[in-house]
């Protein structure tokens, strides 16, 4: 289906938008529209923004992959939207502002890669996994992780631009620090410190995965 009146019973699905990549530039979806399908905006290299109306309930991976110009982007109106799929915005070179609604539990693999121009994100507090190298060669500055988190995966390789991850004190009902996946930090040459909760020092310093990076694990101020 490409984004017509859908057959009764199934949602209305924007497809590949191939044909029309290099005349897209800003795009404002009809809110007849739920489902954004696979590869939907794929290397639409001049596309800059996208208004989604809240009807969107899925975002298929790989929508917006390899979208250079693309800037920013909010989905904080979708209130039932539980997960940001893999690769979806991959490659976004000048993604700089990326709104996630509340409601999302789960970031798949890949999803803000090579997104060189984000520097921060607000991950929700709904927010339980995190994919494989979500983040690699992102950006980012600095991260804030909260309560409820617990699989990171290996998110963060090769962000050289991270200096500080903040796991806030509210984590210290949890019972051991989140899963993280080996080589997480990899190449986080300028990350300087990892602040857990104050007493949960040598929880984390003794973890799987996380002992690797013993030496940056001190206490929230």
């Amino acid at each position: 289906m490409n984004g017509g009146q859908p057959e009764t019973g199934e949602p209305s699905t924007l497809d590949y938008t191939r044909p029309y990549r290099a005349m897209l530039t800003d795009i404002i979806l009809p809110d007849t529209i739920e489902i954004i399908g696979h590869r939907a905006f794929v290397e639409c290299a001049n596309l800059k923004s996208v208004d989604c109306p809240p009807s969107v309930t899925f975002i298929s991976g790989l929508a917006f992959s390899q979208c250079a110009s693309l800037e920013t982007i909010d989905l904080s109106a979708f209130t039932s939207f539980t997960a940001i799929e893999p690769n979806t915005f991959s490659g976004c070179t000048s993604l700089r502002e990326v709104i996630l609604p509340a409601s999302v539990t789960s970031i798949g693999m890949r999803s803000f890669q090579n997104c060189a121009s984000l520097t921060s994100i607000d991950l929700p507090g709904s927010l339980r996994t995190l994919g494989g190298a979500v983040f690699r060669d992102a950006g980012l500055t600095s991260i804030v992780l909260h309560e409820g988190l617990t699989t990171m995966g290996t998110g963060f390789i090769r962000c050289a631009s991270l200096t500080l991850v903040d796991l806030p004190t509210t984590l210290t009902t949890r019972a051991a620090p989140p899963t993280l996946g080996a080589g997480a930090f990899t190449d986080c040459t300028a990350l300087t410190a990892i602040q857990v909760p104050a007493g949960s020092e040598n929880a984390y310093q003794t973890a799987a995965v996380w002992r690797d990076k013993a030496y940056l694990i001190t206490a929230l101020p």
